[in-house]
């Protein structure tokens, strides 16, 4: 070093600088450079490699159902003790989704398609068979109780000739309030409502309307629902702009849902879930619509968390969601009854009453076991063990793009069976929000996926933020290194300087003319 002119240090220590400073920069910006790199593939456009993937969904999902025995029907029914009952399942199945009858717009800012969804049970992960016996609520049962009761409360007349028909109707029919069916009957399958055809015949005699709600006189949870479509979307591509990326704009060719008293809670935000707008912040609210809630729902930053070794941010439903509408202002038009505000459907945190998108069927939905739900919901029923980890509804998103690499959807369709004294079938009960089944849907990335998203995304910020850390390290060497060897030769120097100049003082005094000794005398 010591050959080495100090302009080279010089030159040195500001290259260090400058390398320091400029990846430092660039420790911050080049994020948002691969970030803009990602946001040009993401838009939805014909054949692209994005639309490919959006049509046919290649992440497993599935599709857990598990139903609630019901273990003592006979003194539910007649004693009016709380139904005891027991969790069994799950069924799971494996759910394919694909997009069909695509068409982009014109100007490639929004599509239009039909989300088909394909369920195959899959035995090897289920706790049971399809041919399982279990006792459940009667839900056509308790939907003809409660039409037939309010209809008795706007034409007493009509209504009191009905009753009377209708209890011997279900006394001669064998009917129950609880009945015992094949778990296949009461999912996808369905089983004849004789019941109802019965009425039919009967009201049509009197000239008097009494129309199924149910699709060829059959139930089933999800009758009809197997490679299917709710309807027709169309969502924005992002092509516009990619922060409305697969934003739902119509369903149905509607821009509001009907089922709600305002506006707030008829609206149309958000996506299907399935991905959101890239660049997502832990400050904000995310929505989706869900065809299944009949309403949009929302999810706001609950902590940091991993999918395989991918940094993303966990979103759940927050505790206001499931507050009820006398107890938050926000989810007052949610609240339908006839009864207002006094409805124990509005008045009790948990549940959410969408008869009004249901044909009046006394459906109401919760989060499964109650979770969140009021202390009352567990006074009536007996057996529920709600814990956050299993029951809960939750989204894992990548913040960079805002892909969903894990996913839980889990819904509780539970029934509203009430005590009517004109029905003797439901005389002697106790009213209650029976569960009936709870679904789990989950969707999380699989080790394929997960490295496609490192080689696209992760790792190019990885090794790029090496590089510019590594860059960093080294504009820091150089410009310490320098200044370290600059600042020794200074204090070389003037160590040298210092003894210099004591030579030269001491070679001065040396020199000046000395006295004679004088001798003694």
């Amino acid at each position: 070093m010591a050959n080495i002119s100090n302009r080279t240090y010089y030159i040195l220590s500001i290259v260090g600088i400058v390398l320091f400073i400029g990846s430092a920069v660039m420790y911050f910006v080049f994020p948002e450079l691969v970030s803009k790199k990602v946001q040009e593939k993401l838009p939805l456009r014909n054949d692209s490699e994005s639309t490919k993937k959006w049509m046919r969904v290649s992440v497993p999902i599935y599709f857990r159902i598990y139903v609630w025995d019901i273990k003592n029907p006979e003194s539910f029914q007649r004693e009016g003790l709380p139904p005891q009952l027991v969790e069994k399942g799950p069924y799971t199945f494996r759910e394919i989704r694909t997009k069909e009858r695509v068409s982009f717009s014109e100007d490639g800012t929004n599509v239009t398609y039909h989300d088909i969804k394909t369920f195959y049970f899959e035995p090897q992960l289920s706790m049971g068979s399809l041919e399982d016996e279990v006792n459940v609520i009667n839900v056509p049962l308790v939907g003809i109780i409660e039409k037939l009761y309010a209809r008795k409360e706007r034409t007493p007349l009509t209504g009191e000739i009905f009753v009377g028909m209708i209890n011997r109707l279900i006394e001669a029919s064998g009917e129950k309030l609880v009945m015992r069916k094949k778990v296949r009957e009461i999912l996808f399958e369905g089983y004849h409502v004789k019941l109802f055809q019965e009425i039919n015949g009967m009201t049509s005699r009197f000239n008097i309307p009494f129309p199924s709600p149910l699709p060829n006189n059959t139930f089933g949870a999800f009758y009809g629902k197997n490679g299917t479509s709710p309807g027709v979307y169309t969502s924005y591509t992002g092509a516009g702009n990619v922060m409305d990326l697969k934003s739902i704009i119509t369903f149905r060719q509607r821009t509001k849902v009907p089922h709600w008293t305002g506006d707030t809670c008829n609206q149309l935000l958000g996506t299907d879930g399935s991905a959101f707008h890239p660049k997502v912040k832990r400050k904000e609210t995310l929505y989706l619509f869900n065809v299944d809630l009949c309403r949009s729902l929302y999810l706001q930053y609950e902590r940091d968390a991993s999918v395989r070794g991918i940094p993303v941010y966990k979103f759940a439903v927050p505790d206001k969601f499931y507050k009820a509408p006398a107890n938050e202002p926000d989810n007052a038009c949610y609240c339908t009854s006839e009864e207002g505000m006094r409805s124990p459907l509005c008045t009790t945190d948990g549940v959410l009453d969408i008869s009004t998108c249901k044909k009046g069927a006394p459906i109401v939905l919760s989060s499964p076991h109650f979770y969140n739900g009021d202390l009352s919901l567990f006074q009536r029923v007996h057996g529920l063990k709600p814990e956050k980890r299993f029951h809960e509804t939750f989204l894992e998103i990548e913040p960079i793009t805002g892909l969903v690499l894990n996913a839980a959807r889990r819904i509780q369709i539970n029934v509203n069976v009430r005590s009517r004294k004109e029905f003797e079938i439901v005389r002697n009960i106790n009213d209650v929000i029976m569960p009936f089944i709870w679904v789990e849907e989950t969707a999380t990335a699989d080790d394929a996926a997960a490295s496609a998203f490192k080689s696209r995304v992760q790792n190019k910020l990885v090794i790029g933020n090496a590089l510019i850390i590594s860059s960093c390290v080294v504009g820091l060497l150089f410009f310490l290194v320098a200044v370290l060897v600059l600042y020794q030769r200074r204090q070389q120097e003037q160590k040298t300087s210092d003894t210099s100049s004591d030579i030269a003082k001491k070679n001065s005094y040396s020199s000046l003319p000395q006295k004679d000794t004088l001798p003694n005398s």
